[in-house]
């Protein structure tokens, strides 16, 4: 195990020395390489080398790296194009997991847990998400606030996604989480959310370095990250036994049409009279377990943290948002909101161009990765009118962060029109490489209408 984690340790080491080189000699290609700044970088790394699609040779392998839409189209709707699973694998730390596996095994968790997503949880997710708004919005009100904004976002989004998907944790879990006076149950260290989000700031660790090393470690925060991982584990295994016997219970009765992701994932983990055979093992349904918990509550919370953050840097475009919140929801309060009235009218609001441009310049995955099966043929793909073979075990990184920003796609709209008024504060910072890529200089809601 130690000698599968070297390579991403030497990696580690490795980009660390090159990013304290002069920038002249790594300009070209060392932004391409820096996955967690990849967001930051945007369009420029290909604007510089003058190419929106290219292929990196190496002796490891090669890399197609891309911003090109029309090639992204290609990658995603061909179904022979699979996913790097060498790459993906990461996220398998508890079990195997949709994103980390590839082929029949990675369709069979889809098909299961397809079902849940659905207008009804839509619904339960608009009414949920309105009233924990609420509580979030007490809580900005401290006058710390500001100082823990990313946290109290992450808890908010994690509490309702758990509620939603997995039947677990309440409203009052949520106040105590956001007052951070989490309740720790008997035999553990950790509250649930400590656990989990003490897990994603040292996943770098987890997979880094063998857990019985870090046990034995003479570092506080060694210990701790693989406390964050037990603990977690075992509040995960505690979850799915717990409704292990909800479902033998109600098992005679059939399915029902209200289930949640886990009663869909704790089914496909038992046998029935129509399932002799569990279509998942425990691993498997602890690895989905894992990664809607963390997937589906971290993209939320840092879309959240990107609007608040954006808002604060244009007033105007506050001022804007509040006179449509006002004109389509009046006095009404926020239980009396619904899915059903309210959500598309407000998604075709300023609301809804808010939260579309801020998907656009802070993506939520930054780059997606595809491949050409290893034991599979030669797969084409067209460039510019021009078609090219990629050889097996060819990886594709499609930057979706470069794409959002590319002029072609996204141009620059006249300024100083009626509908988009700008900032003073932003109006230099094109010229200050300081502020580049400008992200929150560009931002243009108005843009979509």
């Amino acid at each position: 195990m130690f000698v599968l984690r070297k390579p991403r340790m030497a990696q580690s080491i490795v980009v660390l020395v090159l990013k304290s080189l002069p920038a002249r000699l790594t300009r070209n290609w060392l932004p391409f390489l820096l996955f967690n700044e990849i967001w930051h970088n945007g369009y420029e790394p290909f604007e510089r080398l003058g190419a929106d699609t290219f292929l990196a040779v190496s002796p490891g392998g090669l890399i197609l790296y891309t911003c090109d839409a029309d090639v992204n189209v290609q990658l995603f709707r061909d179904g022979n194009f699979g996913k790097p699973v060498e790459l993906m694998s990461i996220l398998n730390i508890y079990g195997p997991t949709i994103t980390g596996t590839d082929g029949p095994e990675s369709r069979l968790y889809r098909k299961i847990t397809g079902p849940f997503f659905s207008e009804n949880t839509l619904r339960r997710v608009f009414t949920q998400s309105a009233g924990g708004a609420k509580m979030l919005l007490a809580a900005l009100m401290r006058s710390d606030a500001h100082l823990h904004l990313r946290s109290l976002s992450a808890r908010l989004s994690l509490n309702t996604l758990c509620q939603i998907a997995f039947g677990y944790q309440t409203d009052s879990d949520l106040v105590r989480g956001l007052a951070f006076q989490d309740s720790i149950p008997d035999g553990k260290t950790l509250s649930y959310s400590q656990a989990l989000h003490g897990l994603l700031k040292n996943m770098g660790v987890i997979l880094d370095v063998p857990h019985w090393m870090l046990r034995m470690s003479p570092f506080q925060s060694h210990r701790h990250a693989i406390a964050c991982y037990s603990e977690l584990g075992s509040y995960m295994d505690q979850l799915k036994q717990a409704r292990q016997i909800t479902v033998a219970k109600t098992l005679v009765h059939g399915t029902s049409s209200d289930e949640d992701l886990l009663d869909l994932l704790i089914h496909a983990g038992v046998s029935s009279k129509d399932q002799p055979t569990p279509l998942l093992t425990n691993r498997q349904v602890i690895g989905q377990i894992f990664l809607f918990m963390f997937a589906g509550h971290e993209a939320n919370a840092n879309l959240l943290v990107s609007i608040i953050l954006i808002l604060a840097c244009h007033p105007e475009i506050q001022a804007a948002m509040q006179r449509d919140l006002d004109r389509l929801l009046g006095d009404t309060v926020p239980g009396t909101w619904s899915y059903d009235k309210n959500y598309s009218e407000l998604m075709h609001s300023t609301v809804g161009a808010v939260i579309n441009e801020t998907l656009r310049l802070f993506t939520v995955i930054p780059v997606l990765p595809k491949c050409v099966p290893p034991d599979g043929p030669w797969l084409p793909i067209t460039v510019k009118g021009q078609t090219h073979l990629l050889p097996p075990g060819t990886v594709a990184l499609s930057n979706t962060s470069a794409t959002h920003r590319h002029p072609k796609y996204w141009p620059d709209r006249t300024t100083g029109t009626a509908q988009r008024p700008r900032s003073s504060f932003w109006s230099d910072t094109r010229n200050d490489v300081r502020q580049r890529p400008y992200a929150a200089a560009d931002f243009d809601p108005f843009r979509f209408g």
